[in-house]
């Protein structure tokens, strides 16, 4: 039977909308293909959020049999992601939903998420009292992108900046800037491993800053001391030339960002700002 990808756009589906919570248990428990251990069992107040993007949601094509969901599960009314969170990983994300106009953490794992047919849509609608704050639904795109694309250096390199914990020491100085930072990119030459120990990797890394947090002199200052601190820190790691540099995302432009991969917020945090 043709999908009603209609009725679909009509009732409202789009990507970020949320299931009632009673039609989400009904779906998690009418799931043939569960992605979790049999034992698990989802706490009350779960909610399933439609992570498929919104052209496929309300595509007219019915070869998009499917919609994928992810389980949202709320956390403790007194749990904040500076306490509960951390998990500085694209295995889970933690963001704030409002539900009858009240702040509340969830938890979201990419282990969860899974696909049930796109006709299921027709005929339930989205809860109107949750919703997502649009800001944070990029924080969901690149989190679902990250299980795909995580950052990839050679084992040699990566060798090196484990000595005298290099990779640690930058991942505590770049928590200092984390929320004046849209990205940290790097560049890396050779992308080869090297045998031989005279042999030089020279590494670039770019803190890309949200213009729009260059508000005072006070976050210039932030950014410099940081980038300042990170340079002394590569400078003596072994087998290592680097520099360190932070632009406005303003600034750079799209030539400039193909020259670098992202390195990834996993070592950082990917949760998202509950502070609105």
């Amino acid at each position: 039977m043709p999908i009603d990808y209609a009725r679909i756009a009509q009732l409202g589906w789009q990507q970020s909308a949320f299931l009632t919570e009673a039609d989400s248990a009904q779906i998690l428990n009418n799931l043939v293909h569960k992605p979790w251990p049999a034992h698990h069992q989802f706490p009350p107040g779960t909610r399933l959020l439609v992570v498929s993007h919104s052209c496929d949601v309300c595509s007219k094509s019915d070869a998009e049999l499917n919609c994928e969901f992810c389980p949202a599960v709320p956390l403790p009314p007194e749990a904040i992601p500076e306490k509960f969170g951390n998990a500085r990983n694209p295995r889970l994300l933690r963001i704030p939903v409002r539900i009858n106009g009240e702040q509340i953490l969830h938890e979201l794992s990419a282990s969860h998420k899974f696909a049930a047919p796109r006709s299921l849509l027709e005929t339930i609608s989205p809860d109107q009292l949750t919703q997502l704050d649009p800001r944070e639904l990029g924080s969901i795109e690149t989190w679902l992108t990250l299980r795909y694309r995580r950052r990839v250096l050679p084992d040699e390199l990566d060798a090196r900046l484990t000595q005298n914990r290099t990779h640690d020491k930058f991942r505590k100085l770049a928590k200092t800037v984390e929320e004046y930072l849209e990205a940290i990119l790097y560049s890396v030459d050779p992308e080869t491993e090297l045998t031989d120990v005279n042999e030089f990797y020279t590494l670039s890394i770019v803190l890309l800053v949200d213009s729009d947090s260059l508000i005072d002199d006070a976050v210039y200052e932030a950014l410099d001391e940081a980038t300042d601190k990170m340079q002394e820190l590569f400078d003596r790691c072994a087998g290592l030339k680097c520099t360190v540099s932070w632009e406005s995302d303003g600034t750079m432009t799209i030539a400039q960002s193909k020259g670098f991969d992202n390195w990834g917020f996993e070592d950082l945090s990917i949760e998202t700002d509950v502070h609105p």
